[in-house]
């Protein structure tokens, strides 16, 4: 996973490789979870910021990238004005929710972070 960042605009995610090991095409459904500074506490411990259904052919292997605008890195305060916090940003690309029990189910998952 390779992770750019231009807080001014958008984060851009790029080499999320989805792979197909089927005798059979299929697709799937890559989300972005976003875990902003203070998550857990003051905001939730990870946020859905981006899908994509992508079709598979069997035995094949795609390379997909996603551009998530500034907008979805911000958090709501509570003047109701969103805003960018200070600190460590988490992202994590998965099947599932980024949770305990996705990775006891085996659940594949890349994260990258990067600080505002």
């Amino acid at each position: 996973l390779r992770l750019r960042t231009s807080l001014q605009t958008e984060v851009e995610l790029s080499a999320v490789r989805l792979r197909n090991e089927s005798d059979i095409a299929t697709s799937e459904v890559p989300q972005v979870y976003l875990r902003v500074p203070g998550a857990g506490q003051t905001a939730a411990e990870w946020t859905l910021i981006a899908f994509d259904r992508i079709d598979i052919p069997a035995k094949a292997t795609k390379e997909i990238s996603f551009d998530i605008p500034t907008e979805r890195l911000m958090t709501v305060q509570d003047n109701g004005e969103s805003k960018l916090l200070k600190g460590q940003y988490t992202v994590a690309v998965a099947a599932a929710a980024p949770l305990k029990r996705s990775e006891q189910l085996g659940v594949s998952m890349t994260k990258a972070t990067f600080k505002k």
